[in-house]
């Protein structure tokens, strides 16, 4: 809006991180061809200068994303606590309900598919779990997505585990705290490799009629790049 003066005004109404985890120096631009605005970033190496003449190279880039006013009818806001979190413009419908609008966030549907290379999704027979199960076994290559709902305590997955359990990640949601967790403690043996656990934060909506809203992580494992995706509008 202008001033009075006729100089223009910012006024932020909502905030929030545009990555949780590694990601550095992100950029944007418009991708006039598709209409869209284009974040991408570097993740740089976390082992210092241990791999930097064995490997050749230092860091990688990220997935190219693609960012976009995501919008979701029909919230509660329980306690007022939603707005209260500075991550969503709401929109009062009149009826009880809210229309919240956020920061999207989500892998280039284009790369993505070139990365899949033809390969057809595969999924866990009877996907339904109530404790700690092996649901499959991939490589160092993968994408996996895995939805959650009706769960009380923490819930996730782990991923690139070593046979012997040597190595391993654990990626978690805790409702308690609001939290999603990247936990690297164990995701490498190497000594020199940084292992602290990244935390993001993520606060479900609850929906009139259906309730609180499922956790679907969307993982990409590209070696030693670890990046997630949070029902399209969180990136730890």
């Amino acid at each position: 809006m202008l001033r009075d003066d006729g100089s223009p005004e910012f006024t932020p109404i909502a905030g929030g991180a545009a990555d949780w985890g590694l990601l550095y120096a992100l950029i944007s631009f418009h991708d006039t061809k598709n209409d869209r605005r284009v974040l991408w970033g570097w993740a740089p190496e976390e082992i210092a200068d241990f791999a930097i003449k064995p490997q050749g190279f230092q860091g990688c880039m990220g997935l190219p994303r693609e960012v976009y006013i995501k919008e979701s009818k029909d919230v509660v806001n329980e306690n007022e606590t939603l707005a209260q979190s500075g991550n969503s413009r709401l929109v009062d419908d009149g009826n009880g309900t809210f229309t919240a609008y956020t920061l999207g966030v989500r892998p280039l549907a284009d790369v993505v598919t070139g990365i899949r290379n033809g390969s057809e999704p595969k999924g866990i027979a009877g996907g339904h779990f109530s404790c700690s199960q092996i649901v499959g076994t991939g490589s160092s290559h993968i994408e996996v997505v895995a939805t959650f709902s009706q769960f009380s305590g923490t819930a996730g997955l782990t991923v690139a585990a070593s046979p012997g359990g040597e190595e391993y990640t654990t990626i978690s949601f805790d409702p308690a705290s609001s939290t999603i967790s990247v936990d690297r403690t164990h995701s490498s043996t190497i000594a020199e490799m940084t292992n602290y656990t990244v935390i993001g934060y993520f606060r479900p909506y609850k929906f009139a009629g259906s309730g609180k809203e499922s956790i679907t992580m969307n993982v990409f494992l590209d070696g030693s790049l670890l990046e997630v995706f949070v029902n399209v509008r969180a990136s730890p």
